[in-house]
């Protein structure tokens, strides 16, 4: 049996099919969820109220009331650090810069600070960008103390940590950690017990503080950089 041409085959399609392109196809990309922008676990917290304690004792006592400063943060996430800043010390000028691994929570940080001349978070590895600037606060709040399962050994890394934000610290300025004295034993938690801290901290060579505030078990190590820097 003869089987038809092409030009005998009748036709049901009156028009072409043109298929709807994909948001990343047309280049438009996803629109991220409202909860990203402020949620506190999106930032590793448990809670906002936790969250706002914990930068209440990052700055208490090592920040000017008015004036200028200018601000590097550590793990930055979303730049919420300088948002609770600038609504506690509205007398205060401050000028802020983030560091965050995370793409997305830079990119968000970005958009919520987009209307702030003086704040940017840089998507980057803080240990591995290279910064030119320097800067008299330096914090580090919270970011030390969550196992994100990486092939580290929790010591060096908060040893490296302190010795590059000291690094990045003007003279007479102050670097500022926020840590976990004891993790509960939560394994998700990285502990770093005050008396191996004091430790470490007697080899920078430098005056140090630490201090409680009013969440147990959560303690402030609080570095001034001197002229002799560490050895």
């Amino acid at each position: 049996m003869l089987q038809p041409t092409v030009s005998e085959i009748p036709s049901q399609i009156t028009e072409p099919i043109v298929e709807e392109p994909t948001q990343e196809v047309a280049g438009v990309e996803p629109e991220i969820p409202e909860y990203m922008f402020n949620d506190a676990g999106m930032v590793g917290f448990s809670d906002s109220q936790i969250q706002s304690d914990m930068y209440n004792l990052a700055i208490h006592g090592n920040i000017p009331l008015f004036g200028e400063v200018s601000v590097l943060e550590i793990g930055a996430g979303r730049g919420d650090l300088f948002t609770h800043i600038t609504s506690q010390l509205s007398a205060l000028n401050v000028t802020y810069t983030g560091y965050e691994s995370n793409q997305l929570l830079a990119k968000i940080g970005n958009i919520k600070l987009e209307d702030q001349e003086s704040a940017i978070v840089v998507a980057d590895n803080f240990l591995t960008a290279e910064i030119t600037e320097t800067y008299d606060r330096v914090y580090i709040v919270g970011s030390l103390d969550v196992d994100y399962g990486e092939n580290i050994q929790p010591w060096e890394h908060l040893e490296m940590m302190l010795r590059k934000a000291l690094d990045v610290t003007n003279v007479g300025g102050i670097a500022t950690c926020v840590l976990l004295h004891d993790n509960g034993g939560e394994d998700s938690y990285r502990a770093f017990p005050i008396p191996n801290v004091t430790d470490l901290i007697l080899k920078f060579n430098m005056p140090f503080d630490i201090a409680y505030g009013s969440i147990p078990s959560i303690y402030k190590l609080s570095i001034k950089k001197e002229p002799i820097f560490i050895t």
